[in-house]
């Protein structure tokens, strides 16, 4: 009985997330929805702008506030320069 020595114990909720180089160079970032979603619901939000950012948390601009955002939580959004620049324009 002396001789067992217990099992190694096993990390099941510490996965690693992936993390875009982009997101360093980025102007634009989409927001990953944690609560709970309904059918069809898309697991995004955004596109919003990003105002601040620093190693581990970014300032973005959502629904005219500043909020801080975890970069864990975010994907760069990848907008053509064109639709940056022009005003959208109802028709």
């Amino acid at each position: 009985m002396q001789c067992l020595s217990p099992p190694t114990t096993r990390h099941h909720g510490q996965q690693t997330i992936f993390v875009s180089k982009d997101l360093a160079t980025c102007n634009h970032v989409f927001l990953r929805t944690d609560s709970l979603r309904k059918g069809l619901q898309p697991p995004y939000e955004g596109p919003y702008k990003v105002v601040d950012l620093t190693e581990k948390v970014f300032r973005i601009l959502r629904h005219g506030k500043e909020v801080s955002v975890s970069i864990d939580r975010l994907k760069p959004a990848y907008i053509p320069k064109s639709r940056r620049t022009s005003q959208w324009k109802s028709t």
